[in-house]
């Protein structure tokens, strides 16, 4: 089929047979295994990384042992198929390739998988297996809230020396939303910043006004980036500024398109929707 056509181009080995044990995921982990690996050595990432979820819609049956189930479907309501397999990968920003992907397989997994001794949750555990193409490259990663987190800023930089900028919206341990939200100035476009130290790596909370409501961010290098200097305006009087972004927020929103405009392209080249034969 058109799956392992693709697969065969990329010259990506796939065993024709269940292995052992019948690992319900088998069939998804030696295929995005190969990709994972083959991509580590034919390509080299840039500067920038983008981290996101990807949903193909799933209309088939969910379950274990029968190779034409799913064995783990996800529902999320803000997905335009809020029923679907998931998937995490992580992209380079610059050319917009698809570097590294894991499919979500539950909570009953979650043990079992890399950095999860180490940093003793999945939030954490699951940005730093994916920041690992640009480990030791001096590169920045950039997430949604479903991937920032303190922890994952702190274990990303522990394992790979590789900085991260994250929204934050829900995962709030160890984060002080509620004091930038509370300290944040009522003009639009204001700005408040905080910082803290861990072990040598110094975290930058920051919050903008954005109308009513205040955004909240995470960074362990800065708010202002050595590419796009950000300055104010002259201007006589506060009520005159327009309003301005840290340059990292400009880099946040230019980053995050990188993945979402390429994503389903991607999966349909690759053939992954064949992985999951519907009924």
């Amino acid at each position: 089929n058109r799956a392992l056509t693709v697969m065969r181009s990329m010259h990506l080995s796939v065993g024709p047979q269940m292995p052992s044990g019948k690992d319900p995921h088998w069939f998804m982990d030696e295929r995005m295994g190969e990709f994972n690996e083959h991509m580590r050595y034919a390509f080299r990432t840039g500067h920038q990384g983008t981290m996101d979820e990807t949903g193909p819609m799933w209309h088939g049956g969910e379950g274990e042992g029968d190779f034409n189930m799913c064995p783990h479907v996800s529902y999320v309501p803000r997905k335009p198929e809020p029923v679907c397999a998931l998937f995490n990968d992580i992209c380079d920003s610059m050319s917009r390739v698809l570097v590294k992907l894991e499919f979500e397989k539950g909570a009953k997994y979650h043990q079992e998988l890399k950095y999860m001794d180490s940093t003793g949750t999945y939030s954490a555990a699951m940005p730093t297996r994916l920041a690992e193409p640009f480990a030791h490259s001096n590169a920045a990663v950039y997430g949604d809230s479903r991937f920032g987190s303190v922890k994952a800023a702190y274990w990303v930089w522990k394992e790979h020396k590789t900085h991260t900028a994250f929204d934050i919206k829900t995962a709030t341990a160890l984060f002080p939303r509620k004091h930038l939200v509370r300290l944040c100035p009522k003009e639009h476009g204001s700005i408040v910043v905080m910082t803290a130290n861990i072990d040598g790596l110094t975290l930058y909370a920051f919050g903008q006004r954005r109308g009513p409501a205040v955004h909240t961010f995470l960074s362990t290098y800065g708010t202002f980036v050595k590419e796009i200097p950000h300055r104010y305006p002259k201007v006589t009087s506060r009520a005159d500024a327009p309003w301005t972004t840290p340059s990292i927020c400009n880099k946040i929103t230019a980053a995050q398109p990188g993945i979402d405009a390429i994503n389903r392209q991607l999966f349909d080249q690759l053939g992954l929707e064949y992985t999951f034969t519907t009924r």
